[in-house]
Formats: C-alpha cells, structure tokens, sequence
C-alpha cells in the first residue's frame, strides 16, 4: 500500500471514529411498524415507532421506548400494547371518545435480541383478542 493511500486510509478510520464518538448514547436503531387489521375491530388501524436507547451491555438486553398511535378503536375500551418476544413492558391505555389511542411507554428486552413485533389487545387478555399488529422494520 502506498504511503498516500495508508494516510486516506486512515483519515477515513479517524472520521468514523470521531463521527461515533459524537453521537449521542440515545441514537440507537429505529424500527416503525405499520400495523395490520385482525378483523376484531374492522375500522381500527395505526402504527407505531420502536426506538432503542440503551443497548445494555453490547447488544444484550437492550431497552428503549415504543410509541403507538392507533385510531377506529372502541371509545372507552381498554388496550394492552405488547412489544415482543417476551419483553418486560405492556403499556395499556383506554381509547378516547373518538376511538383514538396513543401510548408511549419503556421496554426493555428479556432476552439479547432486539424485538420483533407490536401488538395492540384488548384489555383483559383473553383468548383470541388482538387487534392490531404488525412486525418491526428496522433502519
């Protein structure tokens, strides 16, 4: 390699270096979801943002917030929000009077691997109650 070529090289290493040592801990990967309608409540229809914060210790048990906003919901109606496989949060938010619902809430993984789906239930969970899902499209 010649010596113009190590120094690019390596102008190019220390900008990517600079470049992460300057974005803020909260940036981690984004993944949005668009959900799909299981037929319980035809009109109901939303999306939601899945953000990840922390990545734990390396990319083990990380954690972060997911933010849904659905509409077409039951007014008064009680809905549980899962993030999973298996996570530690369900965010639960009752649909106002104009069946709309939005929800913010924290997880956090139980396992070391990002999620992969948001489901919308109703609240109590029982038998065959979701309303709203879809999976994870992360960037």
């Amino acid at each position: 390699m010649s010596p113009s070529k190590r120094v690019e090289v390596a102008v190019l290493f220390l900008t990517v270096v600079a470049l992460a040592a300057t974005t803020p801990a909260s940036a981690g990967p984004l993944g949005t979801v668009t959900f799909l309608n299981t037929g319980l409540e035809p009109s109901a229809s939303g999306n939601a943002r899945v953000h990840v914060t922390t990545m734990g210790n390396g990319w083990y048990f990380p954690e972060g917030t997911v933010s849904v906003s659905c509409k077409g919901l039951t007014p008064g109606r009680t809905y549980v929000v899962e993030v999973s496989p298996a996570f530690v949060a369900t965010p639960v938010g009752i649909a106002n009077g104009n069946g709309t619902l939005t929800i913010k809430s924290h997880w956090q993984s139980a396992f070391n691997y990002l999620p992969s789906s948001v489901a919308v239930y109703r609240d109590p969970p029982v038998g065959s109650n979701g309303v709203l899902g879809g999976w994870i499209v992360w960037k």
